[in-house]
């Protein structure tokens, strides 16, 4: 959003520069093709001394949508522009960020609050350099989800439905499964970009999926007790170094699975968590996850939560559920009868929550577990990485967020997720670089 300051900016450039000599900047792009989590270099030479340029940045995400990005920066007394090195004076994006072009990219007016969709192995920036109105110098920058050795598997057998990512290896890799939340499908994204730092990645969708349940309702466990025995029969995979990596319902699913089948897994990661058992997507009350046939226990009493999706239709009325969640937890002796039993977990737990979570309390959740874990005496570690102004959607580093609103694709919600593009892109980075440490920590150190 270019406002007035960008206009004076403008004109200040066009002041200071009018007299100077006309060069031919050059953008130099030492690695054009590097990993998502990796941080790009861009420079630029040859321009005039201490003017300003503009840097571009656009992109097409996978459902058609552009995203762009701008930011002033001014050369050295050499002509030189270093990005890794300079904060941008007006921009997108404060303060010296290699990434910040990157992440801070917005879609176009026709899709506010837009959910950057990205094609399957990463998508191509064009960087722009921009002097007067005139583009004097571009290169592109190709951010890969997936390193070009690890192997993508479809898998359909035992009525699963996930894909598997195997890096080259000569032995047998310690495997993760990652787990989506209420919007279900895969989680490819994570899935794809771990398996680059040499773990084989399991991608399982458990509904909204052809073959799988459409909603969250009712979810089997048998059916991770099948993901597990299935990735024990894997050649190249040795699934008694397994973890477990979910977000937001996704994580309460962790945890859950972590306490009903404890010597199944080595180390389980919850973003967003759960401290209780809450019921399924359904306007009926039903219970989401079930074993043999049974709900596990009494779903957590939710204050008013389906009153509020009257709400939701556009952008600008989107659905906050925050305070029905902790409205919930009056009635004490309910909300403890649904607590999930983390006791039982016999593995390390790394929580990552955000203190502006718009969604459900998770960063109060992660409190719980850890008061619940102390109160049962539990033996294991657990770390919680609290991020105080993230919001929900806590994901992997250098991804464009348009807003703290989000579409909910299976409920075809709009909701508010809290934090914001800037605080996201913070703790997405920090907790995703804690998050591979403590599975090399704890899967690739018990070989």
């Amino acid at each position: 959003m270019k406002t007035h300051l960008y206009a004076y900016a403008i004109a200040f450039i066009t002041f200071f520069t009018c007299s100077a000599v006309v060069s031919s900047p050059l953008i130099t792009i030492p690695t054009k093709q590097l990993m998502l989590d990796m941080e790009p270099s861009i420079y630029l030479s040859d321009l005039n001394s201490f003017e300003v340029i503009e840097l571009q940045a656009k992109t097409v995400d996978g459902n058609g949508v552009i995203w762009k990005s701008f930011a002033l920066f001014q050369a050295d007394e050499f002509g030189e522009i270093d990005v890794t090195k300079q904060a941008p004076i007006y921009g997108n994006y404060e303060g010296v960020d290699p990434s910040g072009l990157i992440w801070s990219m917005q879609p176009d007016e026709l899709h506010p609050g837009a959910l950057f969709k990205m094609e399957k192995d990463g998508f191509e920036v064009s960087v722009t350099a921009v002097r007067e109105n005139e583009e004097i110098a571009s290169d592109v920058i190709m951010h890969r989800l997936r390193d070009p050795n690890v192997q993508q598997i479809d898998v359909t057998e035992d009525g699963l439905v996930g894909t598997l990512f195997l890096p080259s290896s000569d032995q047998a890799l310690p495997v993760v499964i990652t787990i989506n939340g209420s919007d279900g499908g895969f989680g490819k994204g994570r899935a794809q970009l771990l398996a680059s730092h040499g773990f084989a990645t399991f991608a399982l969708a458990y509904f909204g999926e052809p073959g799988l349940p459409s909603r969250l309702k009712s979810i089997p466990l048998e059916y991770f007790e099948t993901a597990f025995n299935w990735l024990a029969k894997q050649d190249g995979i040795d699934s008694t170094r397994m973890g477990i990596y979910g977000t937001s319902r996704g994580a309460e699913l962790s945890l859950i699975l972590g306490s009903m089948f404890p010597d199944a897994m080595k180390a389980i990661v919850a973003v967003a968590p759960s401290s209780v058992i809450h019921r399924g997507l359904s306007r009926v009350p039903l219970h989401a996850w079930t074993y043999h046939g049974r709900p596990l226990a009494p779903f957590a009493p939710i204050s008013g939560i389906y009153q509020n999706l009257w709400m939701g239709q556009t952008f600008e009325n989107p659905v906050t559920l925050r305070q029905n969640f902790l409205d919930g937890m009056a009635d004490s002796m309910a909300f403890a009868k649904s607590s999930i039993p983390v006791e039982n977990i016999k593995v390390p737990l790394l929580l990552v929550s955000g203190g502006d979570d718009m969604v459900w309390p998770a960063a109060l959740y992660a409190d719980q577990i850890l008061e619940r874990l102390k109160e049962k005496n539990s033996a294991i570690s657990c770390e919680h990485l609290y991020y105080p102004n993230a919001g929900h959607t806590i994901n992997i580093p250098n991804v464009p967020q348009a807003s703290a609103t989000y579409y909910n694709r299976k409920s075809r919600l709009w909701f508010t997720m809290g934090g914001s593009p800037k605080e996201y892109q913070h703790a997405s980075c920090d907790s995703w670089k804690k998050i591979i440490a403590f599975f090399q920590a704890e899967l690739t150190s018990s070989q």
